[in-house]
């Protein structure tokens, strides 16, 4: 049990860093804005028609809570994806982190049933 608990985390960590690395690849192409001019509220609130560019499934709902952090919502997620919720908390770690964000934290809130939909939140939070 406990091996299989140790490969599961592994393959988590390794899709996270699959989704930094594809957004530090991609990021220009996607948002081409100069980097002075980027903020981590203003790159997130640009997500929904970027995701698109990455994914095929799922739409994002994006909500700014506050100076430094916001709340992205992940409606119609493909099911029983953990693999794919690690890719996109790095994906989404490393459009904050381009965008200028330091000390970038991003939690998942909620994985379940959301008005009937499946969903998956994920709280981000970050310092600049």
């Amino acid at each position: 049990e406990r091996h299989v608990e140790e490969r599961a985390r592994g393959a988590a960590e390794l899709a996270r860093e699959l989704g930094r690395a594809t957004v530090r690849a991609t990021f220009r192409r996607f948002f081409p804005a100069n980097a002075a001019t980027l903020s981590p509220a203003t790159t997130l609130a640009a997500l929904s028609p970027i995701w698109r560019q990455y994914h095929s499934w799922g739409e994002t709902e994006v909500a700014l809570t506050a100076d430094g952090s916001a709340s992205v919502r992940l409606r119609r997620p493909l099911p029983g994806a953990e693999v794919l919720r690690a890719w996109t908390a790095g994906m989404l770690e490393q459009v904050v982190t381009l965008a200028g964000g330091r000390d970038v934290r991003v939690d998942e809130l909620h994985s379940g049933l959301d008005d009937r939909q499946a969903s998956w939140t994920f709280e981000i939070s970050w310092r600049g």
